[in-house]
């Protein structure tokens, strides 16, 4: 049976949004930890017997992580989600990012015209691409909808700054920019994300980070700490440190292997 990584990033979509694909039929997912991170998604859960059959289907809310997990499916599940940034919860979810922090179940609110559809046609055994397609249309849909009147706001743009950069953007040249004061800057991000600037760009960075590292077995720490508009190795690993309560080299390891050990880990082991 195939071994999967985490996720699979699919083709790119609008901005704000992202599709994956995670798992099969025959996949034997790893244990895997979970850094934490500051979207969403919308996704359906697909469970497969030994012999190819659909067993279920479920329309799930999944929320972001304030703190790292090690992510533990059994065997034969697949998702198909629709990750999206935090000044689209709203319109999708009806909920602040913050208030789904760790949430992850049913699909019950806010559920789009053409879902419940969909879900018959995943039970009905259709494949993957096609599923993923009609589901990123069906969130496309349901924000089109929800857009109708709804102009950029200061932390839209600030937020999307922050991506874009990395999270390197410094808040004052971001409050300059946007001709707002940081405690102004502050308030209206927090208002939408939950976090503080700095928070948010600090987990985006995290991620980023964790993302080039996956490409080598023997990431060179020195080099990402420049590249991403750190001081030096030693402070990376502090970041890693405080974020994770792990070491980068360790939680490399950990993301392109597997964790072995689910008795150990000092975290919350999950099967969703």
């Amino acid at each position: 049976m195939e071994r999967l990584p985490a996720y699979r990033a699919l083709a790119p979509v609008p901005p704000g949004l992202m599709a994956w694909h995670h798992g099969g039929p025959e996949a034997v997912p790893l244990p895997h930890r979970m850094l934490p991170f500051w979207y969403a998604s919308v996704a359906l859960r697909r469970i497969w017997s030994a012999r190819g059959h659909v067993l279920s289907v479920r329309a799930e809310v999944l929320g972001p992580a304030s703190r790292p997990y090690i992510y533990a499916p059994r065997e034969r599940t697949e998702i198909l989600g629709v990750a999206f940034q935090a000044e689209l919860s709203p319109d999708l979810t009806g909920a602040r990012l913050d208030e789904l922090d760790g949430v992850r179940g049913a699909w019950m609110d806010h559920r789009p015209d053409g879902l419940d559809r969909l879900i018959a046609r995943a039970e009905a055994g259709e494949a993957a691409a096609t599923l993923q397609t009609s589901l990123m249309t069906l969130v496309q849909d349901k924000l089109a909808r929800a857009s109708d009147g709804h102009k950029e706001t200061a932390s839209d743009h600030a937020l999307g700054l922050i991506r874009r950069t990395g999270g390197q953007v410094r808040m004052s040249r971001l409050a300059q920019q946007l001709d707002l004061s940081e405690r102004t800057l502050n308030r209206q991000i927090s208002g939408t994300t939950g976090l503080s600037p700095k928070a948010y760009a600090r987990l985006v960075r995290l991620g980023r980070i964790a993302q080039s590292a996956d490409a080598d077995d023997q990431p060179d720490w020195a080099g990402l700490a420049h590249d991403h508009g750190l001081v030096d190795q030693a402070h990376l690993a502090r970041e890693f440190k405080h974020i994770l309560g792990l070491s980068p080299a360790r939680a490399h390891a950990e993301r392109r292997h597997g964790v072995s050990d689910l008795s150990n880990t000092g975290v919350e082991v999950s099967a969703i």
